[in-house]
């Protein structure tokens, strides 16, 4: 055998003892093809991973965001603090929203089914959120139909709810309930059930009732001396407010000298009704006639010889101080209220309706409190209850 014969065989023998590298070195070669074929792919699917992630993130945000918008539209459709505008396809209100996760929220509220005052309507809500910058553009949409159920306030079905204190004193009677925040005496005189509790739920701040009432008196302004003077006659008075402190006052004798309420009146200052017997006063009557006596300052109406009569409510900001006759009408149902005062009682006669404030309950012997009637027909800001009907999304 030739010397390059003997040298192929040995390289042969060589490499089946494995005494050298060559063959890692294949392994390797062989893994590289391998790897060149088969991570293409791999990459391929991590970048569709990653893009199916990123997407999903962005859907997710997006809903997240339209979801929002449909929570502030039920919020702002609850107290009644969003108007629609009137257009050629019914009532709507259109808005944006500061960005939410990086998303342009818009929203558009229709009324889809208005019902009269104290009925429960139904509005459609479409709230979108956008992610700018997207190529294609993208977007979610949720669609919501939604009803709105105003009602009063749940203290209203009580004969005394206080955020302070309730003073009753000895041998009255109080029929209802009584919820307090405070301290309570004279729980004893309490037919019905006293609850202590932390807060008052629902309980509304002067910057509320203004919202809710001066709508009623606004660009009617009371034109007519203070005090006003019955004068023994019969007066119908309202819708209309007074910027100032007001007195209301008769000065001559009459068969029924009465003042008749035919809206709302609004008081930016103190309201007096004058005690009868001091002066040339004599006694007079106001009839609420369902309407609403409202009032900045505090309320004086402290002489048994003032009838009230009819139902409606007197509120104050301040004190309220309540002690008329109340005898020459049983069927009464009054609501009286201080909305960071006290309201002090003594009338003379049976009270029938509710009562909230720092409450000092003083009654006539043979007479009582009565709460147990529950909400009258009171021209009061209602509590919104909303309920989603349907919800569909769409991207």
């Amino acid at each position: 055998m030739s010397s390059r014969g003997k040298r192929g065989t040995g390289i042969l023998i060589h490499l089946a003892r494995a005494e050298s590298g060559y063959a890692t070195l294949i392994a390797v070669l062989v893994l590289l093809v391998l790897g060149a074929l088969v991570i293409t792919p791999i990459l391929l699917y991590m970048n569709t991973g990653l893009d199916a992630g990123q997407t999903h993130e962005r859907r997710t945000d997006e809903l997240y965001a339209a979801d929002a918008g449909v929570d502030y539209a039920l919020w702002r459709l609850g107290p009644g603090k969003l108007e629609l505008e009137l257009v050629e396809v019914g009532y709507f209100a259109n808005f944006d929203l500061p960005e939410i996760n990086d998303k342009a929220v818009s929203v558009t509220v229709t009324a889809w089914d208005i019902r009269p005052p104290k009925e429960q309507s139904v509005y459609r809500i479409v709230s979108v959120a956008t992610s700018p910058g997207t190529e294609p553009p993208s977007s979610t949409t949720i669609e919501s139909y939604v009803s709105v159920t105003p009602r009063l306030p749940d203290f209203f079905g009580n004969a005394i709810t206080s955020r302070l204190d309730v003073k009753i004193s000895p041998n009255s009677q109080v029929l209802g309930n009584v919820v307090y925040v405070g301290d309570i005496w004279g729980e004893e005189f309490v037919t019905g059930n006293v609850t202590k509790v932390d807060t008052i739920e629902n309980w509304p701040e002067p910057e509320d009732l203004y919202l809710y009432y001066w709508p009623d008196v606004d660009g009617h302004p009371f034109t007519g001396p203070s005090p006003i003077d019955i004068k023994g006659g019969y007066l119908e008075e309202g819708p209309w407010y007074w910027d100032g402190s007001l007195g209301i006052d008769n000065t001559k004798t009459g068969a029924a000298p009465t003042l008749k309420l035919m809206g709302t009146i609004y008081v930016k200052g103190d309201l007096e009704f004058k005690q009868p017997g001091h002066g040339n006063t004599v006694p007079y009557t106001i009839d609420l006639n369902g309407n609403t006596i409202y009032c900045e300052g505090n309320i004086t109406l402290a002489s048994h010889r003032i009838s009230v009569i009819g139902e409606g409510a007197i509120i104050a900001v301040g004190d309220l101080d309540f002690q008329p006759d109340l005898s020459s009408d049983p069927d009464h149902h009054i609501f009286l209220m201080s909305v960071t005062g006290t309201v002090k009682m003594l009338p003379s006669g049976s009270f029938s309706g509710s009562v909230a404030g720092n409450a000092v309950v003083t009654l006539q012997p043979r007479s009582f409190l009565d709460g147990t009637g529950g909400g009258g027909d009171w021209h009061f800001p209602p509590v919104f209850g909303t309920e989603i009907n349907t919800y569909n999304i769409y991207n």
